[in-house]
């Protein structure tokens, strides 16, 4: 309807759009060489802002202490056990240290130690004994390569029945 505010906007679109369409230049966001499919007229083109880059892609666990999907303690368990128990030790590391062979756990389960490396073997005393059994005698609990061995040693024996599946 004439005189109203919508009639002077129509009015502005209409003469932008004739502006736009005997001039090569982009001209206050329209450009003539952009057409409207379906009417033949310059398309209005508004320049916006671009949207927020997006969050980037997880990428796999790299290294100790990020996880266990890849890097040398991942290697390492996946060496030591055998096929049908690597799925289970992946994620019982995982689970316990995140693959970290330095975690440690300040609680102490007394009469045992603290849950410590890759596996989370209380030490000392557990941790004495098994790595005793398994030809690990005075190694580190915090050894990676000691822990990931004592573990699929003891796990060949008794299976998995000191940590909760």
């Amino acid at each position: 309807m004439p005189g109203t505010s919508n009639h002077v906007a129509r009015m502005f679109i209409g003469a932008a759009i004739l502006a736009a369409s005997h001039s090569p230049a982009f001209v206050d966001g329209i450009s003539a060489g952009e057409m409207h499919p379906v009417w033949h007229l310059p398309a209005i083109v508004i320049a916006t802002k671009p949207p927020p880059p997006l969050a980037p892609e997880p990428q796999p666990f790299a290294g100790i202490g990020s996880g266990c999907a890849v890097g040398p303690v991942h290697d390492l368990i996946a060496a030591a056990f055998a096929p049908d128990q690597l799925a289970t030790a992946l994620y019982i590391a995982d689970r316990e240290s995140g693959c970290n062979p330095n975690a440690y756990n300040s609680t102490t389960i007394e009469p045992y130690g603290n849950a410590s490396g890759v596996f989370q073997i209380l030490a000392p005393v557990l941790w004495s004994s098994w790595s005793a059994d398994c030809g690990y005698a005075g190694a580190s609990v915090f050894d990676a390569a000691a822990n990931v061995a004592v573990t699929a040693c003891h796990v060949a024996a008794y299976g998995w029945s000191a940590w909760s599946l």
